[in-house]
């Protein structure tokens, strides 16, 4: 029961209703003065405080209805319409209307199916609502039901303006222009400023007479009559464009833009004079509105993929031109951006597929250099030839076309001719593409001084710009000639202050000089100069991650970068996986659901947020992810192998053995998959199943050991020890062949072959002296059973063929430290700056120190290794060692009471209680 207001109380209430603004019935009175205006966006914001008041008022809902429609706001239009048709508001007002919604909406066979039989009883309005059906049933190519609906709308109103128009257009497209053109000068004879007669005067002109200027000149006298009208704002600015008029077109979109501010076209327009002034992030951040309001226009599809492909965010891209082409396969410029696409990812059969059509009809010289490109990446370098020289042909002086087809003497052997031709075109070509191309053949027959010398007949085209200088930086780092690479990054920035390429080279030498404080400051620098420069951000959030920092500056980095560029997948997807390294799931699903509402449901993006709820525990939630991206990408493994997981996660082996299948359909190379079905078959009990796998896989990749070391896995699991020995020596002689060789010397040693175990080892080590896995392998195995002397041994064999192996390194320090060797630091410094800021090497490092008596040193760095990794009690325990051989016995007792704090989380509580009792 409501509780009864006192006297005060409804005094105070009916003052406030005094006070408060406008009533209902003022509200709608100045909502109809503003629609006679034709004042639609302020029309809106009464009739919105009406329905406020009372969400009843049919009238409200039908003027609201209206001036969206008038907006270009069709979707919402239709649905203030229909409320307002729900509230019995006036037929024959509300219905003409409502069919011109559905008109826009494309809701052709809605529309003919709902108002088809209906009668008006007023003729005007009849008329208008039998033009909308005509429209309809042409638009569902239905000419007869056209043609009987545009008779009833000339039967209700002879003068009708709109059928008087839809019959002279349809004359037009009957062969009749005379007859149309009549009708046409028949109505501007009788009103002058029938701005939709003067429309169509102009559509008359463009097709008829093909006369753009006379079409022009009547689209502006329809704007004239009526600058509300969005078809000749549209019809004005198309043709103009079309003209190649810059100037003119961009003063009619500023016309346009006057009355239509927010309207999708307006803002398409304007993304167009962006993309043609090459300000391709203006074409960007235009198109975004105009796809959420026609995500299936071919037109705003294809211009969307061509701001991205501009800005190389090529995923996004790929997705927006893909549409493009679904729904207008005549677009040449879609598919042409999608096959470069397709090269600039290494898919050279779906670049051809892509250009098929035009290759098809009579291609231009770009079409046959996409398709010569893409069949010299898939190796014919036969066909490529030929589609180069019909290139050749079309454009006989087009440098580009002349260097192509130099490069595919590469491919036929002739390096010699194809040098000399590429020196022939970079002599008498003001353009780098010769040069670059020349720099990059010397380099691959390892010719660096000649190489150099091509850098510098670049330089002399180029005097001014930091090319030159970069590529020689670079050639010089490949001759170890840091100090002269050094110079060169410095001469670049010279020219360029914030030319990235050579900050980025001038941190990379820094880096392999152990300098990651020096690195950074070039980075710094540029931000300094550049605050906007996301990429500077991530190379920085990169040098951090590389050197073991993991605090809040690299996800501020990248967040600052996602912000900068929020188109940029690959800060993006940084940012999602940082937060995974970091298990902070629920960050890193809400980096990626935000990545995706910018996006869209690109595929990158959509795998990256079913990862995360994965690692979430999150599993229907990343099950819907990954089934949504696979019916994005019906051709894709990935999200097959994404669900995979989540089914495994949720328990479901059946589910997860089909989605692996799949993926092989799709992809019968896949090792993942391969490798999926048999673990699955192996865990449910089933050896004769995963058996039947593992040799289903040997006759699908007969050249690949993979198949027969899962044999010999399966046969393992069956305790077959001589059965899985026999499958590991069939591999021993294919591809991959070190897995199957580590298995076969593990099953000897089972066996109790320990003789013939060591005879193989030393055969396979003299006839695989490249083979660094195995010579690993074996140390792994010696550390294993203490033998340190041998694993050492092994260990050196390793960095022989890889001196960068930082694990190899870190192994022979810690190794000589427990075998009390001189010289174990200068192999813990080593690993450090190879895997710089890693705990465990960190670790290594500071007990090499230690035992050469650095203790201040060797303190410092196990800290920072505890910092890195507080809650490993190992690491805290060498800690505290460190601190009782200095004599620190209170900071050696702080470690310990920490250790003790532990609990189960560290094992070896007995050893912390002992120590702690000897303080």
């Amino acid at each position: 029961m409501t509780r009864p207001l006192s006297a005060a109380a409804l005094a105070a209430a009916l003052l406030l209703a005094a006070c408060g603004g406008p009533s209902e019935t003022e509200l709608l009175t100045k909502a109809r003065e503003l629609d006679v205006q034709r004042d639609y966006r302020g029309a809106v914001v009464q009739l919105k405080s009406v329905l406020q008041q009372n969400a009843q008022n049919a009238e409200a809902r039908y003027l609201l209805g209206k001036a969206l429609l008038e907006q270009g706001d069709s979707k919402g239009a239709l649905l203030e319409l229909r409320k307002a048709s729900d509230l019995r508001f006036d037929n024959a007002k509300v219905v003409p209307l409502l069919a011109r919604a559905m008109q826009a909406e494309g809701e052709f066979a809605e529309m003919t199916g709902q108002f088809g039989g209906l009668r008006l009883s007023d003729p005007a309005a009849q008329a208008d609502l039998s033009v909308a059906l005509a429209f309809a049933h042409l638009a569902q190519k239905q000419d007869e039901q056209a043609e009987d609906a545009l008779a009833d709308a000339l039967k209700a109103a002879p003068a009708h303006l709109q059928a008087r128009l839809l019959q002279a257009r349809l004359l037009a497209d009957k062969g009749q222009p005379g007859a149309a053109q009549a009708i046409v000068d028949q109505v501007l004879a009788g009103d002058a400023k029938a701005a939709q007669a003067w429309l169509l005067k102009g559509e008359l002109a463009l097709k008829v007479d093909k006369d753009r200027k006379a079409a022009v000149e009547a689209f502006g006298k329809a704007v004239a009559a009526d600058p509300k009208l969005l078809a000749a704002h549209v019809a004005t600015v198309t043709t103009l464009f079309q003209e190649g008029d810059a100037t003119a077109a961009s003063a009619a979109v500023a016309a346009m833009k006057k009355h239509f501010p927010s309207h999708p076209r307006t803002r398409f327009f304007e993304a167009e004079l962006a993309y043609n002034a090459k300000d391709f992030k203006a074409a960007q951040e235009h198109m975004r509105p105009v796809v959420q309001a026609m995500p299936s226009n071919p037109l705003v599809l294809q211009l969307a993929g061509a701001a991205e492909f501009r800005l190389g965010n090529f995923a996004q891209a790929e997705t927006y031109l893909g549409k493009a082409i679904q729904q207008a396969p005549e677009l040449v410029l879609a598919r042409g951006m999608l096959a470069q696409i397709y090269l600039r990812t290494g898919q050279p059969q779906k670049t051809l597929s892509a250009l098929e059509p035009l290759l098809q009809r009579n291609p231009g010289s770009s079409a046959l250099q996409l398709a010569a490109e893409a069949h010299l990446q898939s190796g014919d370098t036969k066909r490529a030839e030929e589609l180069y020289q019909r290139a050749a042909r079309l454009k006989p002086d087009d440098p580009r076309i002349r260097t192509a087809l130099a490069l595919t003497q590469f491919g036929k052997g002739n390096t010699d001719a194809a040098i000399a031709e590429l020196e022939q075109i970079a002599s008498t070509d003001s353009g780098a593409l010769a040069d670059l191309a020349l720099v990059s053949a010397h380099l691959r027959k390892r010719e660096v001084d000649k190489a150099l010398k091509a850098i510098d007949a670049l330089e002399r085209k180029q005097p001014d710009k930091p090319l030159a200088p970069m590529l020689r930086a670079r050639v010089l780092a490949l001759k170890n000639d840091s100090e002269g690479a050094r110079a060169q990054f410095e001469k670049a920035l010279a020219r360029d202050k914030l030319y990235f390429p050579a900050v980025a080279g001038l941190a990379a030498l820094d880096m392999a000089g152990n300098k990651p404080d020096e690195a950074r400051k070039h980075f710094d620098s540029l931000l300094d100069a550049d605050p906007d420069n996301a990429n500077a951000r991530l190379a920085l959030a990169t040098l951090l991650t590389r050197t073991g920092n993991t605090s809040d500056e690299v996800v501020k980095l990248l967040g600052e970068a996602v912000k900068l560029q929020p188109a940029n997948v690959r800060a993006r997807l940084m940012l999602v996986n940082f937060h995974l390294e970091r298990r902070e799931n629920a960050e890193a699903i809400k980096a990626a659901q935000e990545a995706g509402q910018t996006l869209g449901d690109q595929p990158e993006v959509m795998m990256a947020l079913g990862r995360a709820y994965l690692a979430a525990g999150d599993l229907q939630q990343a099950v819907s992810t990954f089934n949504r991206l696979a019916a994005g990408q019906p051709q894709s493994p990935q999200p097959y192998l994404g669900l995979a997981d989540a089914n495994l996660a949720l328990k479901d082996r059946e589910a997860a053995a089909r989605n692996l299948q799949r993926a092989l359909e799709l992809e019968p190379r896949l090792m993942q998959a391969w490798r999926g079905l048999v673990a699955i078959a192996l865990a449910e009990k089933k050896p004769a199943e995963a058996l039947e796998l593992a040799r289903a896989m040997q006759k699908d990749l007969p050249g690949e050991a993979v198949g027969h070391v899962l044999e010999g896995d399966v046969e393992v699991s069956r305790g077959n020890l001589k059965g899985a020995l026999a499958a590991f020596q069939k591999g021993l002689k294919k591809n991959g062949a070190q897995e199957a060789a580590t298995r076969a010397h593990n099953a000897m040693v089972a066996l109790g072959q320990g003789g013939e175990a060591e005879l193989f080892a030393q055969r396979w080590i003299v006839e695989h002296p490249q083979d660094a896995i195995f010579p690993f392998y074996l140390a792994d195995r010696a550390l294993a059973a203490r033998d340190y002397a041998v694993a050492e041994q092994r260990y050196r064999q390793v960095i022989k063929m890889q001196p960068n192996n930082a694990l190899a390194l870190n192994n022979i320090a810690w190794l000589m430290v427990q075998q009390s060797k001189a010289g174990a630091v200068e192999f813990a410094e080593k690993a450090n700056h190879l895997l710089p800021g890693r705990p465990p090497l960190m670790d290594t490092l500071a007990s090499a120190l230690a035992a050469e008596k650095q203790m201040p040193r060797a303190l410092e760095i196990q800290k920072q290794a505890v910092e890195r990794a507080p809650e490993d009690g190992a690491l805290r325990m060498n800690l505290a060692k460190l601190y009782l051989a200095s004599e620190q016995k209170g900071m050696a007792r702080s470690e310990l009471e920490k250790i003790e704090r532990m609990g189960r989380r560290y094992p070896q509580q007995d050893e912390v209680a002992k120590l702690l009792k000897a303080l």
